[in-house]
């Protein structure tokens, strides 16, 4: 996926162009992430995941200030094409993926405190 991404970082620069480093699979990754815990995580509501994408993103992803030795153009690439990549991969594998959900069960306390004076009782004196 990083040729790929380079590649088309590439084609869209003039000839002359040299790219160098791994940002684009980088953001690739944080991409294929996104995607996925959208779909996967399901302990929470989908709105508040998805505030959660949107503030991490904005927060680590979106640069503060500009380099022009940086090339942004591979990092929304390498995001766009992450993004695709978990839109497409998800419907195939979800049957796998859905080993990975976790599932919470929160006890109130005083099924907890009920469920301790039932075994107290059992208790032979």
């Amino acid at each position: 996926m990083g040729a790929l991404v380079n590649l088309l970082v590439l084609l869209a620069f003039k000839q002359n162009t040299t790219l160098v480093g791994i940002s684009g699979v980088i953001y690739y990754l944080w991409g294929l992430w996104f995607v996925l815990y959208l779909f996967i995580d399901e302990t929470i509501t989908f709105t508040r995941r998805l505030v959660k994408v949107f503030a991490i993103f904005f927060i680590l992803l979106v640069p503060t200030s500009y380099s022009p030795t940086t090339s942004y153009l591979a990092h929304y690439i390498g995001f766009a094409v992450g993004v695709l990549t978990g839109l497409g991969v998800y419907p195939f594998f979800k049957g796998r993926l859905s080993v990975y959900k976790k599932w919470e069960y929160k006890i109130s306390e005083e099924l907890e405190e009920m469920k301790f004076e039932e075994e107290a009782e059992r208790l032979p004196e």
